[in-house]
């Protein structure tokens, strides 16, 4: 698989698991901190890719640039996946002590 549809993919996937479980707050809260953890890994993985060989380019489902989407990777792009990363895991943390069990 492509790094660059994992920051797409893994909280699509986390959302949808989420919803599995709508009233199963504790459940939800580690499915929560789990997908932020895996979209924090993806983000630093893509960041290693981008940062060792260059500009990454994907084309979803091999259309041509103007009638399909293109994705792009550079390290701006990279490095604000990993920040998004980060701000998601202490969200996430911060979350199990910041919110009362009733909610």
């Amino acid at each position: 698989m492509n790094l660059l549809a994992l920051p797409i993919l893994v909280p699509l996937v986390t959302a949808t698991v989420m919803l599995m479980a709508p009233t199963r707050a504790v459940l939800q809260r580690w499915l929560a901190l789990a997908g932020s953890t895996a979209l924090l890994a993806s983000g630093l993985a893509l960041f290693a890719r981008v940062d060792g060989g260059g500009i990454q380019v994907l084309q979803v489902s091999g259309w041509p640039a103007p009638f399909g989407i293109t994705l792009v990777a550079d390290l701006l792009a990279a490095l604000l996946v990993v920040a998004v990363g980060i701000v998601a895991v202490a969200v996430s943390g911060a979350a199990f002590s910041g919110v009362d069990p009733g909610r």
